[in-house]
């Protein structure tokens, strides 16, 4: 997919949400409007789907207060989609080996050798602070053949620039009473200023940058860079992802890849990479890139949970002007190869991970959030962003109900997606 076809798609996206937005702000008479929710500490803003398809997607962007936004005058992408506050292009997948089944929660229809299972009829989402919100996909006991509980937090951590981060942790426990074998991948997708094919560069220890495909394998480096190269004035800054995660009881990664987002974006688990594949070059065929971390990548590298068992996988991100460096050098000592971690008891109040706690596993009687249904947590965002996707309050307008009606009908049957078919 060339770049500006990804943008037109992505702009007649953010139309559609525009027009759903609307409708929903002025419909609902003293409620909350259908929107993603977007909350930060100043320095980083994230985004959560809560009450549209693609229940949990995320996105990010620098806040206020980060020291890229100061410079540039305005937010800049952590992740694509994070300045106008729509998660839609960086996704998780769980992968059952025992059934041969795929979980996922992006919008799509993405291919797999594997029976595949869209996440939002599972799902619930609900604030564990005011800086994070934790999506539950829970499948006990909705006919699926494995009885896991998925449970992703995104927090954004911290209180000063050399201290914050967006971390994203997801916890697969076993409900079931067999043990079941599991991958997990995280697709994370770049957009850096008008750059929708940064390079890639591993970081402490420092290795080239890359422009073509590359797989790292158990890979040993804290952290990898990615950077802008296609204006004149690049780089303008770099977005920073730690390797082995800062969470002490974070499995490592099995493999780590640099890759062309639209080919990653079009499978929910396996890939392959060709590293004569240019894909962060200005002049380059491709110029879309991504990150996939793999946990489990194979049957033979599976994770097994026996019941009640559980796994956690935690990444991080973070973003410094170009030449300084991840301003959050120090991380917590990884557990390498560790195939399952105790899960902690459930509390009343869940708390979000640090580095230093697990995250509980809340109780969930049963999945309550359906796709285009719930209105999930609303924290007011300390960034004064201007994306269509804040939340908002409005009265209703008798006159406009049937214009407004229709044009929810359309935003529900129009949902375009980005992917290279």
């Amino acid at each position: 997919m060339a770049p500006n076809d990804k943008e037109v798609i992505m702009t007649a996206r953010r139309l559609v949400v525009g027009l759903v937005f609307l409708a929903g702000t002025i419909l609902l008479v003293g409620g909350v409007a259908l929107a993603a929710t977007t909350y930060g500490n100043g320095i980083y803003d994230a985004t959560v789907e809560d009450s549209d398809n693609g229940m949990g997607l995320y996105t990010a962007r620098t806040g206020d207060d980060h020291p890229v936004t100061i410079s540039t005058g305005d937010h800049q992408n952590v992740l694509y989609g994070g300045t106008i506050e729509y998660p839609s292009t960086s996704w998780l997948t769980v992968r059952s080996y025992t059934s041969e089944t795929d979980y996922y929660n992006e919008d799509g229809s993405p291919d797999s050798t594997f029976e595949t299972v869209q996440l939002d009829d599972y799902a619930t989402v609900e604030a564990t602070s005011a800086t994070a919100t934790r999506t539950t996909y829970w499948l006990n006991g909705n006919d699926d053949p494995d009885a896991l509980k998925i449970i992703q937090d995104v927090e954004v951590s911290g209180t000063t620039y050399e201290n914050s981060f967006v971390d994203i942790t997801t916890t697969v426990r076993n409900e079931g009473e067999e043990p079941v074998d599991i991958g997990i991948r995280y697709l994370w997708d770049w957009k850096i200023a008008e750059d929708d094919g940064p390079s890639f560069a591993q970081v402490m220890p420092d290795g080239p940058t890359e422009v073509t495909e590359q797989t790292y394998t158990a890979p040993s480096f804290q952290y990898y860079r990615i950077q802008d190269n296609d204006e004149v004035d690049s780089p303008l800054f770099a977005v920073y992802g730690t390797t082995n995660g800062r969470m002490p009881d974070s499995k490592s990664p099995d493999e780590l890849m640099f890759v062309a987002w639209s080919n990653a974006d079009d499978v929910t688990f396996d890939y392959t990479t060709d590293p004569t594949f240019d894909i962060a070059s200005p002049d380059g065929g491709e110029n879309d890139s991504a990150v996939l971390y793999f946990w489990g990548p194979d049957e033979e590298s599976a994770i097994t949970l026996d019941p009640g068992d559980a796994v956690i996988v935690s990444e991080s991100l973070t973003a410094a002007p170009a030449g300084e460096g991840p301003p959050g050098r120090e991380t917590a000592t990884p557990i390498r190869h560790r195939t399952r971690t105790p899960t902690p008891e459930p509390t009343d109040t869940p708390a979000p991970p640090t580095a230093t706690s697990l995250p509980p596993v809340p109780t969930v009687l049963a999945p309550t959030a359906t796709p285009g249904g719930g209105s999930g947590p609303q924290i007011s965002p300390p960034s004064t962003g201007d994306g269509p996707r804040d939340a908002s309050m409005s009265p209703a307008i008798p006159g406009l109900l049937a214009g407004l009606l229709a044009i929810g009908a359309l935003g529900g049957a129009v949902r375009l997606r980005a992917r290279h078919r």
